[in-house]
């Protein structure tokens, strides 16, 4: 064991407080490469998993802080020499996943935390994907209801939103449907406005 249980919740609360109060990246992004390393070596000293669990919260705690942080921070500077990522020591894909988890909730951000065995960024950026396109759905969906059709029609084309038998994932599915879904009977009971010929 490396450290006692209370070093360990002690340095978690103080890294949580430590996050909450950063107004720079590079404040935040110290943090988080310092979680990481931390993690690394609970990983590396098979240490409890509670621990490594708390490592891995810091390290996307301060992740999620850092992606809130970045809009901002890289408009700071003069127009002929603005912040850059590379300025900042942060890679593209950095700043995208950072920006996907600072996209989530608060609330969903929180359950996220506490309901995850393992609290990775990758995880935390699916959630964010998820949401989004659940989001995207709902609107389209909202969009769909508020379509007001009048009139009977001689021709009819129809392009129904079939099931995929897959669902949509980020990173390993992304062909699927890009609109609500229905089954068969769903789309038989469709009322369509037809001229009967």
């Amino acid at each position: 064991m490396i450290e006692s249980k209370m070093q360990y919740l002690e340095k978690y609360n103080k890294m949580k407080f430590a996050i909450q109060e950063c107004h720079k990246v590079d404040e935040v992004k110290l943090i988080r490469d310092k979680a990481e390393a931390y993690r690394y070596a609970l990983i590396q000293a098979k240490e409890s998993p509670e621990y490594i669990r708390m490592a891995e919260e810091i390290k996307v705690r301060a992740e999620r802080k850092a992606g809130e942080l970045l809009p901002e921070q890289i408009t700071i500077g003069t127009k002929s020499h603005p912040m850059t990522l590379s300025d900042m020591e942060i890679s593209k894909n950095q700043s995208s996943n950072w920006q996907w988890i600072a996209s989530i909730p608060k609330e969903i951000f929180e359950n996220y935390i506490q309901s995850s065995e393992e609290i990775t960024t990758s995880g935390t950026v699916n959630l964010a994907k998820r949401l989004q396109r659940e989001n995207e759905i709902n609107e389209i969906k909202k969009n769909i209801s508020n379509i007001n059709i009048n009139g009977l029609y001689d021709v009819i084309v129809v392009d129904p939103p079939w099931k995929y038998t897959t669902e949509y994932n980020p990173y390993t599915r992304r062909i699927s449907s890009p609109y609500p879904e229905m089954n068969l009977q769903e789309i038989k009971d469709i009322d369509i406005p037809a001229k009967d010929n």
